[in-house]
């Protein structure tokens, strides 16, 4: 029987040991998105950064590089992309190096840099990752960014229902699931696009005017990838 560890946000695992572990990133809204996007039409990379000083130095240095992500939602001033998925969804990200930072997503990727096995997670892949998962032996983090330190339902229910997945495929022992999350779960396993809507994170984007963010990375299984984090870089 496997083991299965929950962490709520990227920050709770900063201390965190994931030797001889699958670490599982969620950032539902919107890094893991979007980098599953961008990948699935044809970014030849993606190197997450904590700071966009850190970007702008890599840009520097080398070729074929888009700058990517956001602060609070919003663009940063001298990136090429922000953090919608549907940026990605573009010739202009074919072949191209992705370097991205955002506010939560690529911290929780960064603080696990250092694990043999990082694969990331949404909604848009759930089926993928699920596969890739029952492929291994090792026992499985579910890593959630989470907002700001804090916790996040949209991360927290596909964290949820992912490890509900697992368990219809095999034995787990779901360690230490926050109190409640089987009740998420059952409320919004059928209802995505009202998980997001419903978060305080989803709320704030729709404030800032991505509502059309949150109708597409509430949809299921549609891209059959499983981004690995290795050596840095998330490629497929």
């Amino acid at each position: 029987m496997r083991s299965v560890r929950f962490y709520e946000t990227a920050q709770s695992a900063r201390n965190a040991d994931f030797s001889d572990c699958c670490v599982i990133v969620i950032d539902v809204l919107r890094a893991t998105s979007s980098i599953v996007t961008a990948l699935y039409y044809g970014a030849r990379e993606v190197l997450p950064v904590k700071s966009p000083e850190q970007a702008f130095a890599i840009a520097d240095k080398e070729d074929s590089i888009l700058l990517c992500g956001e602060r609070q939602g919003k663009s940063i001033k001298g990136f090429n992309l922000g953090n919608s998925p549907l940026e990605y969804q573009s010739d202009e990200v074919r072949e191209k190096i992705l370097v991205m930072t955002t506010t939560n997503g690529t911290r929780a990727l960064v603080n696990a840099s250092k694990t043999d096995c990082v694969v990331l997670l949404a909604f848009l892949n759930m089926k993928a990752v699920s596969r890739f998962v029952q492929s291994t032996d090792k026992d499985i983090v579910l890593l959630c960014a989470g907002t700001n330190g804090e916790f996040s339902i949209d991360d927290a229910v596909c964290a949820g229902l992912f490890a509900r997945q697992l368990s219809q495929h095999e034995s787990i022992k779901f360690e230490n699931p926050p109190d409640q999350l089987g009740e998420l779960v059952e409320r919004y396993q059928h209802n995505i696009l009202d998980l997001l809507r419903d978060s305080h994170h989803g709320q704030y984007l729709i404030r800032l005017g991505f509502e059309h963010d949150l109708d597409f990375c509430a949809r299921r299984d549609i891209y059959d990838i499983v981004p690995s984090f290795k050596n840095d870089r998330v490629s497929l």
